[in-house]
């Protein structure tokens, strides 16, 4: 699965970056290829997380978080190993002081968390990386479909990936969090889930329950789950 995406990303950034963008077909295509591949960098860091629990290649360490820097490298010049150490603080803390994900709660608008999470994960390395990186392309490719089809999908994933992958499932709802995850699903369809955030909205808590599951097994979790609980109802035994 992480072998299939990177090389959707890969294979689609090539043909788009030499697209011919003076085509009467440029407005319908267009901002379908910037939805792609938006959708295709979102699935680049969640294949990086799934990475940082062991569940790319499960068997194998070294090839498991190999693909992890990769992947997140190729997402936005991150720092894999740095990646991996605050996300285990994220898991150890969920949405309380000490979790680098979460928002401190005193203005509660997505876009001062989003500002503060940003800040925490951005850092003069990584930003000189990618000047360099983005420099190199602009030199081979059109600037036009440089800033279409990969500048501006990587700005809309990161949106994509904290609203609907840390903001919904991580804010407090009323009455508080009921559970020591702190984590919840958003109500979303399976389909639906997967073109949001590759199921980490639809199914955050499965995720922080179980974060070796990787993200396309995530729905497996529910429907097994729903069946453990009807058979237990069915014994009259009480589930929650």
């Amino acid at each position: 699965m992480a072998s299939a995406l990177l090389a959707a990303w890969g294979g689609s950034l090539v043909v788009l970056l030499q697209a011919p963008l003076d085509t009467t077909w440029t407005p319908l295509w267009g901002p379908l290829a910037v939805g792609w591949m938006s959708w295709l960098f979102t699935g680049l860091f969640i294949t990086g997380h799934d990475a940082m629990h062991g569940a790319v290649a499960p068997r194998r360490p070294w090839l498991n978080h190999a693909v992890g820097a990769i992947v997140v490298a190729a997402y936005a010049m991150f720092d894999y190993r740095r990646l991996r150490r605050a996300h285990r603080q994220h898991h150890a803390r969920p949405a309380r002081p000490g979790d680098p994900d979460w928002h401190d709660g005193r203005r509660s608008a997505p876009v001062w968390w989003f500002g503060a999470f940003m800040l925490r994960y951005l850092r003069p390395g990584q930003f000189a990386r990618l000047l360099v990186l983005f420099w190199a392309v602009q030199e081979l490719v059109p600037n036009t479909n440089f800033l279409l089809f990969w500048a501006l999908p990587a700005v809309t994933s990161t949106f994509q990936l904290f609203y609907f992958g840390t903001y919904l499932p991580h804010r407090e709802p009323e009455g508080g969090h009921d559970h020591p995850h702190r984590a919840h699903s958003t109500p979303l369809a399976p389909w639906l889930s997967l073109l949001t955030c590759f199921h980490f909205g639809g199914y955050h808590r499965e995720h922080h329950e179980h974060p070796s599951v990787p993200w396309w097994r995530l729905p497996s979790l529910r429907s097994e789950g729903t069946v453990i609980q009807s058979a237990w109802r069915f014994l009259g035994v009480k589930v929650r």
